[in-house]
């Protein structure tokens, strides 16, 4: 399917190239000095029959997406521009409930750098175009179509500055869509190629208003004048996307009136709207995915309908000083917090909330609210009518102010009390977002490396990095490359494919009291509290002191056994999934001996367990770092799931209910054990299968565990960590503890180096103090909880 439609796309593009007409100018340096870094210029001036309306950009640096107005016509002189409207300062207003607590949002790397925008002297100059690049551009079809649009006119050109030839010679325009003359796209061209040096993007339009659709996809910055986009259209729908780590900024001294607002991140990236009043006939939506933020920050917010869904760690933080909707549906899966720091009202608000999160509506009044909590997140809400609460084992939902007149409970929480699950909230939370600073108009250094593919327009992926950052990191452009799709051998056992080997790694306890007092302790009882179904009996309260000390080689035939006592000796599990590749082609053809290569997963757990034991050591923590594979058998990794019981419908601390032997071995694991630290790969976007049916045939032993997550990958394996974080916190309930991403570099990834797991590469050192921190962290919790269980 994914190649039949990159082959029908580059075929359509061969025939509606000739709607537009790009006219672009070598490397060459400008004609007036531009400033430090900008010894070199390359331009493109694009012609169209149509009106730019889209606005797609996939290259690294900063980009200044402006109005040129010495080509606007003579009736919209300077002084025609939208009149500024003065508004009070855009800081997040306090809501009107007393004692509103408000937590900051730093922005930190997200400001960016100088004071202000004229650090480039092409803000102000006058762009000339030639009278032949306005020529009319025939067609061998459509042509009555066109000949109606009227003549073939200029709509933008674009001035690429830096120091690097190799570097500007990699950026390209082309348009957006095969069959359509509205879009235009900037991006990288589909080469091998490599090119370093600083750059800087500048994008001048020559119509006002007239953007409808923003999108941009990388590292950098995008920042977009208010005279560029719609923004006073009541029938007109503005759409503003971010893919990736980058930011787009969109900051307005006009009113804006239009049917609809979207503004979506997906990736780490931060989408920035800074309007003074907004107006809507239809609806907002606002969706973040992954570990980025969405901040709309206006002085009046009026919409029909007000949707935002938030998916992984980011934020996305409404911050107006009027809200006024008649329905808000709000939806947070994972550890993000999604707060509405506005005073308002709506007639019908629908809450969702999957995860350790947090919802925030307590500032706005509404009628009748509606909140599914699945998680041991927070909810905040102002109802006055009806409140009606979908909840299972910790949701809970806190009304701000009187309570509501009707409050109805369903769900799973029969053995809780009414007053956990609805409860009056001591005080009115909201997040204050402190706007990220608009970059300076500066040349950025970026060295970047393009892979071209067969498959596609765009390069295969693009390793970049700056000058900031000394690894390289790499941008998945494609989720397919054609070299990846057939892989063929030969010789008596057919086919030969990379596998996937998962190795388990597992905190062993090393007791406080002695060994005597262990061993004439008869009873213990499972870590674990049931999900779905209640125990007839009330467990039997257990230190974790209490565990049975055993050499290895006991312990993995203590491991084995069907006695659950046996693996109260089990703290906590790392999951390690790794590629196996064979030696070399010839081996495999003459199926001589051969040894699997190393690999960065098996580099990375020793780097991992190394660090760990010696932290515990260090806090005189009793905990140790060891392979799960050398306290089990565990036939890992386990295949897809095929019990005819789902494991959610089989009770917590029973594993014989389980099928597969192997299943009720790795429930007996997971279910003594209290923490999980997580170790994988990013592959395609995503995270290996195996890893997750390691997850899914299990489900009551993963409640409450706490959960260390390290990814890696060209790119850290962002991704991979936002889909995970959805999965442990809002599918299986678990507490993620921290989350660190490792970035490989490039001759980790295409070539034969790889993390040694005695002699730890350097570029690993710059993640020592992420690693530390999560794992002081791990163990401050397993220490608190084993006091606590002392003390009982």
């Amino acid at each position: 399917m994914k190649i039949y439609t990159y082959v029908v796309a580059m075929a359509l593009a061969s025939g509606a190239v000739n709607a537009w007409t790009f006219d672009a100018s070598d490397v060459a340096p400008p004609e007036d000095i531009v400033g430090e870094h900008q010894t070199l210029q390359r331009s493109w001036t694009i012609s169209s029959y149509a009106q730019l309306e889209q606005l797609y950009v996939a290259v690294p640096g900063r980009v200044f997406v402006e109005l040129d107005p010495s080509l606007l016509p003579a009736t919209e002189a300077p002084e025609t521009e939208a009149p500024a409207t003065k508004a009070p300062e855009t800081v997040a207003p306090a809501t009107k409930t007393p004692e509103t607590e408000a937590p900051v949002v730093p922005v930190g790397s997200l400001a960016g750098s100088g004071s202000g925008w004229n650090d480039s002297s092409l803000s102000g100059e006058t762009i000339e175009i030639p009278s032949m690049m306005l020529r009319k551009h025939h067609h061998h079809k459509d042509e009555d179509e066109d000949e109606e649009q009227g003549e073939e006119t200029v709509v933008a050109k674009i001035v690429v500055t830096g120091n690097s030839t190799d570097l500007l010679n990699m950026f390209d325009a082309v348009p957006l869509h095969p069959k359509r003359n509205d879009g235009l796209k900037f991006h990288l061209k589909n080469a091998d190629a490599y090119g370093e040096g600083y750059v800087l993007t500048q994008i001048f339009l020559f119509n006002k208003n007239l953007l409808k659709h923003v999108t941009t996809t990388f590292s950098g910055d995008v920042v977009l004048n208010d005279d560029v986009v719609t923004l006073d259209n009541k029938k007109a729908n503005l759409k503003l996307a971010c893919v990736g780590d980058g930011n787009l900024f969109l900051e307005s001294s006009a009113n804006v009136s239009l049917s609809s607002l979207e503004v979506k991140v997906t990736g780490s990236g931060l989408a920035q709207v800074e309007i003074p009043s907004v107006i809507l006939e239809g609806e907002l939506y606002v969706e973040v995915a992954g570990s980025g933020s969405v901040a709309i920050i206006s002085d009046a917010l009026t919409a029909d309908e007000v949707k935002s869904t938030l998916s992984g760690s980011g934020d996305i933080v409404v911050d107006t000083s009027s809200f006024e909707a008649q329905k808000l549906v709000a939806s947070v899966y994972g550890s993000g917090i999604t707060s509405f720091a506005t005073a308002g009202a709506v007639q019908k608000e629908t809450l969702t909330l999957s995860g350790p999160g947090q919802l925030l509506a307590g500032s706005i009044v509404a009628q009748r609210a509606t909140a599914d909590v699945w998680g041991n997140g927070e909810v905040l809400v102002q109802v006055t009518d009806k409140l009606t609460v979908s909840t299972s084992v910790w949701g809970k939902v806190g009304y701000v102010n009187d309570p509501p007149t009707d409050v109805k409970i369903k769900g799973w929480w029969f053995w809780r009390e009414a007053s956990s699950i609805v409860y009056p909230a001591a005080v009115n939370k909201v997040l204050i977002y402190e706007p990220a600073t608009v970059p300076a108009k500066y040349p950025v250094y970026y060295s970047v490396e393009t892979a071209a593919s067969l498959l596609s327009n765009d390069p295969d992926y693009a390793f970049v990095s700056t000058e900031l950052a000394e690894s390289s990191s790499v941008a998945d452009l494609m989720t397919m490359s054609l070299s990846n799709m057939h892989k063929e051998a030969t010789g008596s056992h057919g086919l030969f494919y990379a596998f996937i080997g998962v190795g388990v790694v597992v905190v062993n306890v090393v007791a406080a009291r002695s060994w005597s007092q262990r061993r004439v302790r008869r009873h213990y009882t499972r870590l674990a509290a049931p999900i779905l179904h209640q125990e007839k009996k009330p467990a039997e309260k257990m230190a974790f002191t209490d565990a049975i000390i055993a050499p290895y080689a006991a312990a993995k035939d203590l491991a084995q056994s069907m006695n659950p006592v046996l693996f109260a000796a089990i703290v906590a599990v790392v999951v390690v999934v790794n590629v196996v590749a064979a030696k070399s082609w010839q081996a495999r053809r003459n199926r001589l001996e051969y040894s699997p290569l190393l690999n960065n997963g098996d580099g990375l757990a020793g780097w991992l367990t190394s660090r760990f034991n010696a932290i515990a050591t260090a806090n005189t923590a009793p905990f140790k770092l060891v392979l799960a594979s050398e306290l089990m058998n565990l036939p890992l990794p386990i295949g897809p799931v095929t019990d005819p019981v789902i494991a959610a419908a089989i009770p917590a601390g029973e594993p014989q209910e389980y099928a597969d032997p192997a299943v009720q071995a790795w429930s007996r694991t997971i279910t003594a054990a209290p923490a999980i630290v997580v170790l994988t790969p990013q592959y395609n976007w995503g995270y290996p299968g195996h890893l997750k049916n390691l997850f899914d045939h299990l489900y009551t032993e993963w409640a409450g565990k706490r959960v260390v997550l390290v990814t890696y990958g060209g790119h850290n394996g962002s991704k991979c960590a936002d889909q995970l974080q959805q999965v442990l916190t809002g599918g299986l309930h678990m507490e993620v503890i921290g989350n660190v991403g490792i970035s490989l570099p490039k001759e980790f990834i295409r070539s034969t180096d790889r993390v040694d797991a005695t002699n730890a590469p350097e570029f690993l050192a710059q993640y020592e103090a992420q690693v530390d921190a999560a794992f002081e962290l791990l163990l401050k919790r397993l220490q608190q909880r084993l006091q606590q269980s002392e003390q009982k």
